[in-house]
């Protein structure tokens, strides 16, 4: 007489490994390894890349920003910036449209300056950076004159280096609202001037949850900090981002090699779900 309590199907788990279900197996493995590899984002979004006369260009093109004091120009061909004369001649470049990151989770500028032109910093006559500085980040403001500058408009947010005494120190600097909201000092030692005149990069990334990163290289001491921005900035400005870079001073110039604004990718849900898949397989053979 059979036993009925003989007749229990048997679990997965104790199956016989044979050559169909390893097989079977395989097939599976293969599946979700496919999914979760074929759905991870390429990459992020450029909604701007410029390098000034180097090659093809996306986004809006760029234009002089200059407040009318002293003797400067900026040239948007090739991204030269100088300045001479008076102290209060600020001079840059910006984007002359916007772009839209509101959709993304964040987004990254990075700058590249391939020289900058001036004996020293901190001198109190000859070449020098003053009053508001050397900025470079982004605004909210397409306009061309003074009233667009960094430290005039209503929104701004960017790594600066400070004018008057303490313009050599990188600072992170914020307007909202029409206000100075933030001027974060990021180190407390200066770049050797050498660094400085050699080029360097800056790349800073503000993120929709109203926190920020930012870096630099190419400089004998470079920067790596983050914190946190003022509430709401993100929906304010993401929207219609303008690319901005002035500096404040005399006999003083730099020469933009190329500017990108990158957004950064959502997280893809199907791959995660093709991760877990391929996980739980994996845990399942590991237990056979």
């Amino acid at each position: 007489m059979n036993d009925p309590r003989c007749d229990i199907p048997q679990t997965p788990a104790t199956l016989p490994k044979t050559k169909s279900t390893q097989m079977k197996y395989r097939k599976l493995t293969a599946l979700a390894a496919s999914a979760f590899l074929s759905t991870v984002p390429a990459g992020a979004a450029t909604l701007l890349s410029n390098d000034f006369g180097g090659g093809a260009d996306t986004g809006p093109g760029f234009q002089q920003l200059y407040n009318g004091q002293g003797t400067a120009s900026a040239d948007p061909a090739t991204g030269t910036i100088t300045t001479t004369g008076v102290d209060n001649a600020s001079i840059g470049l910006n984007t002359s449209g916007t772009v839209d990151a509101s959709a993304a989770p964040g987004f990254t500028i990075e700058w590249v300056v391939s020289s900058f032109s001036g004996d020293s910093f901190n001198d109190g006559s000859g070449s020098r950076v003053t009053f508001n500085g050397w900025f470079f980040g982004v605004t909210t403001n397409t306009g061309s004159t003074g009233s667009a500058l960094w430290n005039n408009t209503a929104e701004s947010v960017g790594i600066l280096i400070d004018g008057g005494s303490a313009f050599t120190d990188w600072s992170f600097a914020q307007r909202t609202g029409g206000s100075l909201d933030s001027n974060t000092a990021l180190n407390g030692s200066q770049p050797t001037v050498a660094s400085f005149n050699d080029g360097f990069t800056i790349s800073l990334t503000i993120n929709d949850d109203n926190t920020w990163s930012a870096s630099s290289t190419g400089l004998s001491n470079n920067i790596s900090s983050s914190g946190s921005l003022a509430a709401g900035t993100y929906a304010t400005i993401s929207p219609s981002l303008v690319a901005n870079t002035t500096i404040q001073g005399t006999q003083v110039g730099y020469v933009i090699d190329s500017v990108t604004l990158t957004t950064i990718p959502e997280p893809s849900t199907t791959a995660l779900f093709g991760g877990v898949l391929f996980l739980a397989l994996l845990r399942r053979r590991r237990g056979a």
